[in-house]
């Protein structure tokens, strides 16, 4: 059926679909008996709701207009026996698309990024609440609602002797204590972007052996380069449904593994090699082990909650905040008087090294990404934040009651 601007229906919800598929990747889940249409005088428009973690989220697409829509989607009344659900966003956001197709992807799934949709929400209270409830213990409730009962379910016992059972490993029991009590206010949403760099940290940089060694002999640029290789490697293995944990364990400790020019971990750092491959397979197999007894997703939620409350791996390649973070520290270099390193110091240079630090930092050259990393001290005495100090507003929490 066509529409009153002669494209069909269908070439109007794949449009939509593509423009927001980053949504469906990050653990959103579509309410497809929700969705609308309707062809009125303004032309086509297209609304759905989706939700995650009892977050509601609608988006309405006027292709003649061309806008997309992203704003509260949660329902004033729902069912006796269902959960209440609260507005993602609270005010809406409006995208103004262009003619390209692939332009709008850009607006469009930039908004989403920024908007921090893409990671585990991070929730505050209103000054207006009206609620003795406290953060912590709000947050508590929504993993008792997603983490521990429906495991509890699945395993035929009370939430409390699931509780008991998760908290005998020693990561669950860690990660427990510091978002009940450190940093309160994350969801334990299944977002994968999230859990991929939370299990890197985890499992990867935050190792003792890692750590040592590091600081024995390993410079930061690159350990900067090892933190991405072995990011990429996470990314692709974790998905909305749980974390591939045997080919992770394949991976990460692969005895060969190397930079993309081909230079060796095990060069890179030396003796400390087999002892880092030693604590990393340890570290994953806890993992693993919880996965097998809890059910795929939750070490998946449990890890994106870990990658939302920490601070360090949003500096990091592959956050929502990297894109921001490459931007304003070579706006702030350039604006301090220094020269980029060659080649980039030539008409356009900037731009070039920005893309190049977003898609593929790890292929630039060693001294290049060291001086984005830590710039020196322009002649007349300024220094430059670089990519380590430069400070980069997160995506606004979500302010509910």
């Amino acid at each position: 059926m066509r529409c009153s601007d002669g494209r069909t229906w269908s070439v109007h919800w794949r449009n939509l679909e593509r423009l927001i598929s980053p949504l469906y990747e990050a653990g959103w889940i579509v309410d497809e008996d929700d969705a609308f249409s309707d062809d009125g005088e303004e032309g086509p428009f297209l609304a759905i709701r989706l939700f995650r973690s009892d977050m509601a989220l609608q988006i309405t697409y006027e292709p003649a207009r061309r806008t997309i829509t992203l704003g509260p989607g949660a329902d004033e009344w729902v069912e006796d026996d269902a959960h209440e659900q609260f507005d993602r966003l609270k005010d809406e956001v409006v995208v103004d698309l262009a003619e390209s197709r692939k332009e709008n992807v850009y607006l469009v799934q930039e908004t989403i990024r920024r908007l921090g949709l893409l990671e585990a929400t991070r929730i505050i209270l209103s000054e207006d609440a009206g609620t003795d409830i406290t953060t912590p213990e709000l947050t508590g409730q929504w993993m008792d609602r997603h983490l521990i009962e429906p495991v509890a379910l699945n395993r035929g016992e009370m939430p409390s002797e699931t509780l008991a059972a998760m908290m005998s490993y020693e990561p669950i029991a860690q990660l427990m204590t510091m978002l009940r009590l450190v940093t309160p206010g994350v969801l334990p949403d299944p977002a994968p972007g999230s859990a991929a760099l939370g299990l890197v940290e985890w499992s990867w940089r935050n190792t003792d052996a890692v750590e040592y060694w590091h600081s024995l002999r390993v410079s930061d640029v690159l350990m900067a380069k090892a933190n991405i290789t072995m990011t990429r490697l996470a990314l692709p293995l974790v998905e909305p449904q749980g974390v591939d944990w045997p080919r992770v364990l394949s991976e990460f400790t692969e005895p060969n593994r190397a930079l993309v020019d081909g230079r060796l971990l095990a060069d890179i750092f030396g003796a400390g090699w087999p002892e880092i491959v030693g604590e990393v397979h340890n570290k994953l197999s806890l993992w693993q082990d919880i996965d097998r007894e809890f059910g795929a997703v939750t070490s998946l939620r449990f890890l994106a909650m870990y990658q939302a409350a920490i601070s360090g791996t949003h500096k990091w390649w592959g956050s929502v905040q990297w894109p921001d973070r490459c931007r304003q520290a070579i706006e702030e270099i350039v604006t301090a008087g220094l020269v980029l390193p060659a080649p980039y110091n030539k008409a356009r240079g900037e731009d070039l090294l920005i893309r190049q630090l977003i898609k593929k930092p790890e292929h630039l050259p060693d001294s290049v990404l060291d001086f984005c990393i830590d710039p020196p001290s322009s002649p007349d005495g300024q220094k430059p934040p670089g990519l380590r100090m430069t400070q980069v507003h997160r995506p606004p929490a979500c302010e509910i009651f």
